[in-house]
């Protein structure tokens, strides 16, 4: 029981919001160690609790205390500058209307939204979903505490054929 409340846990993904990275069921590890000792980083994926949803979440950081962050349409600044995607966006899911193909409409956020300029506060943290279309992160809940964050993910060992180890 310690073990789980201040070393690490294992834990499972549910839902699309970290889509393509990590998909639902995926098993991944949470270590919570390392985060007694130095704060969350850039592009770190992280396993946190807010408010808004019942139980943990998994989330990439953006922005850390003191950065300003901004969406324009879609493309995420930190600091006036422009923050690259770790790999390209999910593309959103079309749909049939009158025999039309068309843009399914988001049911969370948008990747073409804008957002802000904020500037985060000293404890707060910006964290976005990867699949942006299907995500409630910071869009919607604002920036999160330093004490909502539980544990970063150090690995993802099933399935098998998708093992990874995040640093």
């Amino acid at each position: 029981m310690l073990t789980h409340l201040f070393v690490g846990q294992v834990t499972t993904v549910r839902g699309q919001s970290m889509q393509p990275g990590f998909r639902p069921d995926d098993h991944l590890v949470v270590e919570k160690v390392s985060l007694y000792w130095r704060e969350p980083r850039h592009n770190e994926i992280v396993v946190l609790s807010v408010p808004e949803s019942e139980g943990l979440i998994i989330k990439r950081v953006v922005g850390l205390p003191g950065d300003t962050v901004e969406i324009q349409r879609g493309h995420i600044f930190v600091n006036s500058r422009e923050v690259a995607p770790p790999y390209d966006i999910a593309p959103r899911w079309r749909v049939l209307v009158g025999g039309n193909e068309v843009d399914a409409p988001s049911r969370f956020g948008d990747s073409h939204s804008s957002y802000g300029p904020i500037t985060l506060a000293d404890d707060r943290y910006f964290v976005l979903g990867d699949n942006r279309d299907n995500s409630i992160d910071s869009r919607s809940y604002g920036p999160v505490p330093r004490n909502t964050i539980r544990g970063r993910v150090l690995l993802r060992y099933w399935p098998p054929h998708r093992f990874a180890v995040f640093r």
